[in-house]
């Protein structure tokens, strides 16, 4: 084989490595079962759902981790139960994702966002001062003002 043809069979050869390693596949929104999944890489953070209790002896136990060192300071929440349905919510933070005897998870959702603090009425212990709500730290400096009709700021 002469030199032209060695460099273009090794570039098709090369081309033929890198383009089975591909990119890593996205993950998933299903855990088929017992076992540790790592959040973010082979499950997807979310809510998800599961049967539950899967025989009549054992429950459902299930734990979010920090971490998959075994040691109990890597478990962020679990639970065990016997209940027939059972929701977790995975985060982006958690590292792993582990269940035994729950059946199969199936995300059902985005993680639930908090609804933030009402900043439109004043809360115990604050005061509207013009469109905004002064905290009691700063009321007793500005009472003085406020009472005399002077913002003076």
């Amino acid at each position: 084989m002469n030199k032209h043809a060695a460099t273009i069979a090794g570039a098709f050869a090369a081309g033929l490595v890198f383009a089975g390693a591909g990119t890593a596949s996205a993950a998933q929104t299903v855990a088929p079962g017992e076992g540790t999944y790592l959040v973010g890489a082979e499950l997807a953070p979310g809510q998800y759902t599961a049967s539950g209790q899967v025989d009549d002896y054992m429950g459902c136990y299930w734990k979010r981790l920090s971490g998959t060192t075994g040691e109990i300071d890597d478990i962020i929440a679990s639970d065990y139960t016997h209940s027939e349905k059972v929701i977790v919510t995975v985060l982006p933070s958690d590292y792993a994702f582990e269940s035994e005897y729950c059946g199969t998870w199936t995300r059902i959702g985005d993680i639930p966002v908090a609804p933030g603090p009402d900043l439109t009425s004043a809360a115990i212990g604050s005061a509207v001062v013009g469109s905004a709500v002064v905290g009691s730290a700063v009321l007793p400096l500005a009472a003085p003002l406020l009472m005399s009709g002077s913002a003076g700021l």
